[in-house]
């Protein structure tokens, strides 16, 4: 954007010269799910890791790959749901 009239730079510029990570907004997820997988869900760790990089790309566009690196063992280790471990991974990615 170009400076307003009175040759100060504009909020937008001002911004971008800030530095700031992009926010990624994290999957929404109905009230009540729990954190955790249910005691009868069992997937493997692979399996766990596929359905994680499945909705990121669904719900975001990207694959888990293009993120930081996360613990992503600890967190199938801990039985944390996959949306929920995507969360925890964009909430770092915007850190």
């Amino acid at each position: 954007m170009e400076n307003d009239e009175t040759g100060r730079k504009t909020r937008t510029e001002r911004r971008a010269g800030q530095g700031r990570k992009r926010m990624i907004n994290p999957i929404k997820v109905k009230a009540g799910v729990p954190m955790k997988m249910d005691a009868d869900q069992n997937p493997s760790f692979e399996e766990w890791l596929d359905r994680c990089d499945k909705l990121a790309f669904v719900a975001r566009g990207l694959s888990i790959h293009d993120l930081p690196d996360v613990c992503w063992r600890d967190w199938y280790e801990e039985r944390l749901r996959p949306v929920r471990a995507v969360n925890r991974a964009l909430r770092y990615a915007s850190a």
